[in-house]
């Protein structure tokens, strides 16, 4: 008999640690304690301090995949004006550009930090010029001043021609 009352002293010592009390407490106090631990431990309402619902988690992602999707797509916009500003991408290939920035921006500006720059003769006349010469390309201007031609002239040349 005195060795099952010491096992269950000793079983009740492990149990008050386990319990987070000294191992000399008295089994009223052990009981308590493992009162209170099962009935926290049954809570169904979770600390909000400690947890958040998994839909606002879920929809914070989804926010945030908008957000990064947005900058990107505005990065590669403006990456794309600029390659085609400084004659690194033809005009033609934009939207090639912007689908590759889109997906690999490193790749998309590797790309153009190897391209050769574009001459206006390259560009042909999608590239406008910048001096308010309207519709006329930078192969146009280029005759215009060979030729010793005015502004009006070009237009109106190149208004008989398409007639």
């Amino acid at each position: 008999m005195l060795a099952s009352i010491t096992s269950l002293m000793t079983g009740l010592s492990d149990i008050a640690v386990a319990a987070g009390l000294d191992k000399t407490a008295d089994v009223a106090a052990v009981a308590a304690s493992v009162a209170d631990l099962a009935k926290a431990a049954k809570s169904t309402e979770p600390d909000p301090a400690k947890y958040v619902p998994i839909e606002q988690v879920t929809a914070m992602q989804g926010d945030l995949k908008s957000l990064r999707d947005s900058i990107q797509s505005d990065k590669a916009e403006e990456l794309v004006s600029a390659a085609i500003e400084a004659g690194k991408l033809a005009p033609a290939l934009k939207d090639w550009g912007l689908e590759l920035a889109r997906t690999d921006l490193k790749q998309f500006e590797a790309f153009t930090a190897n391209a050769p720059s574009l001459t206006g003769a390259q560009l042909g006349s999608q590239k406008k010029a910048e001096d308010g010469a309207g519709d006329l390309s930078d192969a146009d201007l280029e005759v215009m001043s060979q030729l010793g031609l005015s502004r009006d002239d070009m237009i109106a040349a190149r208004t008989e021609d398409a007639a």
